[in-house]
């Protein structure tokens, strides 16, 4: 009984080691952007703080709702603005490293559940010397703060208007990263064609895939088009006509063509498939977008 008694002790003394002041390091004002219901990631923000004597560096990641962590930079190259992701985050010694939009932050991959506002998502920091510091950082929703890249999105379409893609493509990239829908399918639309940017089909169908869960038709219509092209990854019948059927619900005339004839390409079963999945999908997107004459991808 005596040595369950001092092993219990001992492992209750590793649990209260995982904590802030074990490594020196406190976190303050630790926050996440609340990303739309059927996305799979979302940022992390907060400021850390070390309070030690020495430099002290986290080196790995993770939280308990999504299946990988990691951190990401945002840098500015040129006109264009480009995320990397950052193997470790050295905090100085009685210094403070800031992680922010724009800037440096923690991304939560391979969400596992649908984020809620004001949610407390529990996010382990762990240090080179084995410490650990546990953070709760809670879920806020943005969309109310979405004017900066609403006018960001309008800048860009005036340089698009003066035919300066490039400029434009940086701004429409910042708009998108906070959440502008329109602005994600504007770089969809440049990633697929080249236009003020390298073309590269595989951002493309990423940045469509954004819009596309936010309720932008168009979005959907083009991302059904990549999936039944096999532009940007795999060819898959089935999942185009579950955004065909989400586009064509919003009101693409051309969707509901395109609809018609990748419905005549799959089998009952994935048919049904199909429908269940854009379901799914239309129960957590909203609806509220209406189609506007906007640049196309062909």
């Amino acid at each position: 009984m005596k040595r369950i008694i001092g092993i219990l002790l001992i492992y209750t003394a590793v649990i209260w080691c995982i904590n802030p002041a074990y490594a020196g390091v406190r976190a303050e004002h630790a926050w996440v952007r609340m990303p739309p219901p059927v996305a799979d990631t979302a940022a992390v923000y907060m400021t850390l703080h070390n309070e030690s004597d020495r430099d002290v560096v986290a080196v790995r990641i993770s939280s308990d709702v999504s299946r990988n962590a990691g951190i990401h930079m945002i840098r500015k190259q040129g006109a264009v603005m480009r995320m990397s992701v950052v193997n470790n985050i050295t905090i100085p010694a009685h210094g403070f490293v800031k992680l922010e939009p724009g800037t440096m932050h923690v991304m939560l991959t391979g969400l596992e559940q649908v984020l809620k506002q004001g949610q407390g998502v529990h996010i382990m920091l762990e240090f080179t010397d084995g410490s650990i510091i546990k953070v709760v950082a809670r879920v806020r929703d943005m969309r109310s703060a979405l004017q900066p890249a609403s006018q960001l999105y309008d800048q860009a379409m005036n340089l698009v208007r003066k035919k300066n893609m490039t400029d434009a493509a940086s701004l429409f990239r910042q708009a998108g990263e906070q959440g502008n829908r329109q602005a994600q399918y504007q770089m969809g639309l440049l990633y697929a064609r080249g236009d003020g940017v390298k073309k590269d089909f595989i951002k493309a169908r990423e940045w469509l895939y954004k819009a596309a869960v936010q309720g932008h038709p168009k979005a959907q219509f083009y991302l059904g088009q990549m999936y039944a092209f096999g532009d940007g990854g795999e060819k898959d019948n089935t999942r185009a006509a579950t955004w065909f059927w989400l586009a064509t619900t919003l009101g693409d005339r051309y969707a509901r063509d395109s609809l018609r004839v990748v419905s005549g390409k799959i089998s009952s079963r994935e048919l049904t498939e199909a429908k269940k999945q854009a379901k799914a999908l239309w129960q957590k997107m909203p609806h509220d977008m209406k189609i506007e004459h906007e640049m196309g991808m062909h």
